[in-house]
């Protein structure tokens, strides 16, 4: 495996504030070519993605190239980030943790999640009977596969990884959202408010207390759709849009507040109907509307939020396209180190020590193969 090294770009960053409106805005720059995008935020402030085809971390206005697992044209994206600044991505189909200034082949194919004791989560092909299927996988210095269909998506401090997993009825596929803890995976339903048919969950709050995603439905005219839905203590609820057809619940923080990105109603003159969402109190606001509209720009995707309630995001700007860029609400100061613990470090250890287990009342790999 080659081990690149990691170049430190100084990227000028500039921050708007805006003192009538709730977030200020920074933008993250790039690694010197054409736009950035987000991918998550850590407690701590770090900051991940992907600028043209590498991966970054990002922290104090500092943009890190973390390279590739390859040599020259292979590409990286980061995905998530913990309070040290480890990241957990995917280089070329194999999945990737970077450390200490080295990223390293982790096994599997991609990686999704990352908690702040470095344990890794993410999906691997596995030669099933029927072939090679998509199956979640827990990466602790050793792998775990979840023998299923599926993919884990987030881990917390606590250990308790979510994603989803594919099961089948006859000819028909769907997806579930589950939690696994202690060994067990639990299948975590439908919405309770509307007609729904699957559930992928994509993130975790740090207290266990709420995960998000998405549920599979259909508009009124029969198009299949997703709509973003948070569950607490068991009870999953569908959040709704910003007046498109879509939205999809990509990050909670442990006060329960949900980013991720809805369509919105056709307006002439913009770049695209898709924008970031903050979701706290019972309603969904367009963050658009939280931010100066003198920074011309909009927000297409909120990636992530942590418990301070700093929001990475992806910006739009028709002369210069997309930015990585961080919000934070008016007010609020740097999260302090010592609240940054690793909470729960004996119970990763006792879940991944448990060995693999299959998903109730999910279908055990393989399904049935797709007819025609």
């Amino acid at each position: 495996m080659k081990r690149p090294i990691a170049l430190l770009l100084l990227v000028p960053a500039f921050v708007s504030v805006a003192s009538a409106q709730d977030y200020t805005v920074t933008f993250l720059g790039t690694l010197g070519g054409a736009g950035s995008d987000s991918a998550g935020i850590s407690d701590s402030g770090y900051v991940t993605g992907f600028s043209g085809i590498h991966a970054f971390v990002w922290k104090d206005g500092t943009m890190t190239d973390l390279g590739t697992l390859g040599g020259i044209g292979s590409r990286s994206m980061g995905q998530a980030v913990n309070a040290s600044g480890d990241v957990v991505g995917w280089s070329d189909s194999h999945a990737f943790l970077y450390q200490n200034g080295t990223m390293r082949d982790i096994g599997g194919q991609y990686g999704w999640g990352i908690n702040d004791a470095g344990t890794a989560v993410g999906s691997t092909l596995v030669n099933y009977v029927s072939g090679f299927l998509s199956s979640p996988f827990i990466y602790n210095y050793g792998t775990t596969v979840l023998y299923f269909e599926g993919s884990a998506q987030a881990i917390n401090n606590l250990g308790q990884v979510v994603g989803y997993g594919v099961g089948s009825n006859g000819n028909s596929r769907y997806s579930r959202a589950f939690l696994y803890q202690h060994g067990v995976v639990t299948d975590l339903g439908l919405p309770v408010n509307g007609s729904f048919a699957s559930s992928s969950a994509m993130g975790i709050s740090e207290n266990g207390n709420f995960i998000v995603g998405s549920a599979g439905t259909t508009t009124a005219t029969g198009a299949p759709t997703r709509i973003a839905f948070l569950d607490s203590r068991g009870k999953m609820i569908a959040l709704g849009t910003l007046g498109g057809a879509a939205s999809w619940g990509l990050s909670v923080n442990n006060s329960g507040e949900v980013v991720g990105f809805s369509d919105v109603s056709s307006v002439a003159g913009r770049p695209d109907t898709q924008d970031a969402f903050l979701y706290r109190n019972g309603k969904m606001v367009d963050l658009n509307s939280l931010i100066s509209p003198n920074l011309d720009i909009q927000l297409q995707m909120a990636t992530g939020i942590n418990d301070e309630g700093w929001i990475a995001a992806t910006a739009w700007n028709d002369a210069t396209g997309a930015e990585a860029v961080l919000l934070k609400p008016s007010g609020r100061g740097v999260p302090e180190p010592a609240t940054l613990g690793l909470l729960g470090l004996g119970i990763t250890v006792l879940a991944l020590a448990q060995g693999r287990h299959r998903l109730p009342n999910l279908e055990r790999c393989p399904p049935p193969k797709w007819n025609g």
